[in-house]
C-alpha cells in the first residue's frame, strides 16, 4: 500500500512538472523581467535578509527567478554567501561565493561552485533562499525531482527556508510525501507568506 502511494505520489508530481514548467515557458521576457524585479525588492526588504550575515542562495538558470542581483547585492552589502554543488548520489555541498568569476557551468548549463572554493559549514547558515517550480501559500513546495534541496534542507532545521517562487505559479495545494521539506516561509511579487506555526 505504501509503495502505491509513493508511486501514485510521484506519478502526480510528474505531471505537475509538465504543466509548470509550460506555464514557465509561456512567461514572456518582459513578464518575467517584470517578476524578477518586483521579487529581488521584496527579498531587499526582508527583516531576515537585512539582518542575516551568511545567506544560502542558489544560482538561477535562465527560466528561474533571477537571483544574480540579489548575490551582487548580497556581497556589495557584506554578507557572506554560499552557493550550492550537486554531488553524486543526491548530496549537496555549500561554498562561499565571492565572484561570480569563481562559477563554472556544469550539466544543463548550471553554476556551481570550480575546484579550490571555499566550503561553508552548514552550521553557519542564517537564511536560505531556495528554487521552486510551485508552492503552495503553507510552504510546500514543488521542486524538480532531483531531491538535492529536500536532502540537504532536512539536516538543517535552524535555517529560515524562504522559497521564491511567482505570485502565477502559487498552487493551491500540492504532493507532500514524508521526504518532502516545508519552507518556513514563500515570497511572491506581493507576499510575504509565512506558515501559521511559524508566525
Amino acid at each position: 500500500m505504501e509503495e502505491f502511494f509513493h508511486q501514485n505520489q510521484t506519478g502526480i508530481k510528474k505531471r505537475l512538472r509538465e504543466k509548470i514548467r509550460a506555464q514557465i515557458r509561456s512567461l514572456s521576457p518582459e513578464e518575467k523581467e517584470r517578476s524578477d524585479a518586483r521579487i529581488f525588492r521584496a527579498v531587499l526588504s526582508l527583516s531576515l535578509y537585512q539582518r542575516a550575515k551568511v545567506v544560502f542562495v542558489y544560482v538561477s538558470l535562465d527560466w528561474e527567478i533571477d537571483t544574480h542581483a540579489l548575490i551582487k547585492d548580497a556581497l556589495s552589502s557584506g554578507k557572506t554567501v554560499a552557493v550550492p554543488k550537486c554531488l553524486p548520489g543526491g548530496r549537496m555541498e555549500v561554498y562561499r561565493l565571492d565572484d561570480f568569476h569563481q562559477l563554472k557551468a556544469q550539466t544543463l548549463g548550471i553554476l556551481e561552485p570550480e575546484e579550490g572554493m571555499e566550503r561553508i559549514a552548514e552550521g553557519s547558515l542564517e537564511l536560505a533562499l531556495i528554487p521552486c517550480l510551485s508552492c503552495t501559500r503553507d510552504g510546500i513546495r514543488l521542486g524538480q525531482g532531483g531531491g538535492y534541496y529536500d536532502r540537504f534542507l532536512a539536516g538543517t532545521p535552524w535555517i529560515d527556508k524562504v522559497a521564491l517562487c511567482r505570485e502565477s505559479l502559487l498552487s493551491k495545494n500540492l504532493p507532500c510525501e514524508e521526504h518532502d521539506v516545508r519552507m518556513d516561509a514563500v515570497l511572491t511579487e506581493t507576499a510575504f507568506l509565512r506558515r501559521k506555526e511559524q508566525s
